[in-house]
């Protein structure tokens, strides 16, 4: 799955994504590390009440993905991953998330590969190219 941003301005955004544990503020403006008309490869996608993010990683970023609000971009191609596994929160929330099945089967994976676990690291560059491998071969067909 691919994605083009449309906007890099969070004023943007439905008001619906400023109460979302205070990631997007209102008042916020820029997220200077997104690029408009800039296509990038979703990893994988967040579903919440109302909401839902994508996984991507930029140019500026860190080494692992970082998750946007949908409403910033337009979907360029929406054939998503053989990788990709539905997996939902432990809470009982009702949030879910399409993420590679090794992620999906450890809640805690992000978590782990924010806060720089070795394993995690090795794990997601092993996701990361299998799914960059793919983008190349379905951008090809």
């Amino acid at each position: 799955m691919r994605v083009r941003c449309v906007t890099n301005i969070r004023s943007d955004l439905p008001s619906v994504y400023f109460r979302h544990t205070g990631i997007y503020r209102e008042g916020s403006s820029e997220d200077v590390s997104l690029r408009p008309e800039a296509e990038y490869l979703v990893y994988g996608m967040i579903f919440s009440t109302q909401q839902v993010f994508v996984y991507l990683c930029t140019e500026d970023g860190p080494d692992y993905p970082i998750w946007y609000p949908l409403p910033l971009f337009e979907t360029v191609d929406s054939r998503v991953s053989r990788l990709w596994r539905l997996a939902f929160d432990s809470t009982g929330s009702g949030d879910a998330r399409i993420v590679p099945e090794d992620w999906a089967h450890d809640e805690h994976f992000y978590d782990r590969l924010t806060d720089g676990d070795s394993e995690a690291i090795r794990a997601w560059v092993k996701m990361k190219t299998i799914l960059e491998i793919e983008d190349q071969e379905q951008r090809t067909i």
